[in-house]
């Protein structure tokens, strides 16, 4: 079993080269960077310099354009939406809008939003990473142009007058599904043997059996973060949908990824990161495991920083020096 950890990476090579070491040192194999789309600007050491140097620690460097657009994942902060208002998701009045949300997101049916992607995809592959994680992404409520015309061809409605319809629900979850398909294929165009890996939310679960058969897709993936309240997820929950994930991803050929919560985590709660998570691994032997994130979210914003993010951080040093040692057995 692969072990790793998402990092939201230094630009400096120094600090590049403390971390992995550590990395390495607590029993990991991978390294996931989180990578916001201001790391490909300004802050490009991290793509730059971040993959050699994992590498020549031991570890395998894979990529997640973290917030790409304002939409998957979290880490928002999209000079793609500044420079292409186009891809606004608009209102019910045609207006682009930001979704309720304090900023706006991308429609997925707009052509652009799989090829800026593609254009981070390719930087990450000329710098070294191996993979590239699809991290999130959910059903959108969008009635742009292109939304309404595609609605009315397949279904032949009104999007706008459909709304609360069982065929408007069906249609923004084949966007999504479409969006992460076609998504795929264009990391297997820029080389095919980038990793191609999606994570989906428990909430999503509706979504998984489609999801989990996307021809170019190698690893799927769910993160029951049930230690957040936020989730509402009990650790039942968490068990039985970590467990259909990987039914789902065994039946389509797919190696199985869980993502490990230790962000987000409230004092008193840490000795549960280590003691869930070692149950929800015995009970879905995972290929590979990921934490988000690393030293338990320190100096991230609210609430993404463990209220004590260093005890939360020893729970998963616990874990996996745990984990290596028993696989050197």
């Amino acid at each position: 079993m692969r072990i790793g950890v998402s990092y939201i990476p230094s630009h400096q090579p120094n600090y590049l080269e403390a971390d992995m070491k550590y990395l390495k040192e607590i029993g990991c194999t991978d390294v996931l960077f989180a990578l916001q789309e201001n790391h490909f600007q300004w802050l490009n050491g991290a793509v730059r310099f971040g993959p050699k140097i994992a590498k020549d620690n031991g570890l395998r460097p894979t990529a997640v354009i973290w917030g790409y657009a304002n939409t998957t994942g979290g880490g928002r902060s999209s000079k793609v939406m500044l420079e292409n208002p186009d891809m606004w998701r608009c209102g019910e009045d045609g207006m682009p809008y930001s979704s309720g949300y304090p900023d706006p997101r991308m429609c997925f049916n707009n052509p652009k939003a799989v090829s800026l992607y593609t254009e981070y995809v390719r930087r990450c592959w000329n710098n070294g990473f191996e993979g590239i994680l699809i991290d999130e992404p959910s059903p959108q409520d969008c009635f742009c142009t292109r939304c309404r015309r595609k609605f009315a061809e397949v279904f032949g409605k009104n999007l706008v007058e459909d709304k609360n319809s069982e065929d408007y629900k069906s249609f923004q979850q084949n966007t999504v599904i479409e969006f992460v398909s076609a998504s795929c294929a264009s990391i297997k165009g820029v080389n095919e043997k980038m990793e191609t890996s999606l994570c989906m939310m428990p909430c999503d679960k509706p979504l998984f059996e489609k999801m989990a058969t996307i021809e170019h897709l190698d690893v799927f993936a769910t993160d029951p973060y049930w230690l957040r309240p936020v989730n509402e997820l009990s650790f039942e929950d968490a068990i039985e949908v970590t467990r259909y994930a990987k039914s789902l991803a065994k039946n389509n050929n797919k190696s199985f990824q869980l993502y490990l919560g230790c962000f987000g985590i409230s004092a008193g709660l840490e000795e549960k990161i280590f003691s869930g998570s070692k149950i929800l691994i015995q009970k879905s032997e995972p290929d590979s495991v990921i934490t988000w994130s690393l030293r338990g979210g320190i100096g991230l914003a609210d609430p993404e920083e463990c209220d004590r993010p260093e005890i939360a951080w020893d729970q998963i040093v616990r874990l996996y020096r745990d984990l290596s040692h028993s696989q050197e057995l």
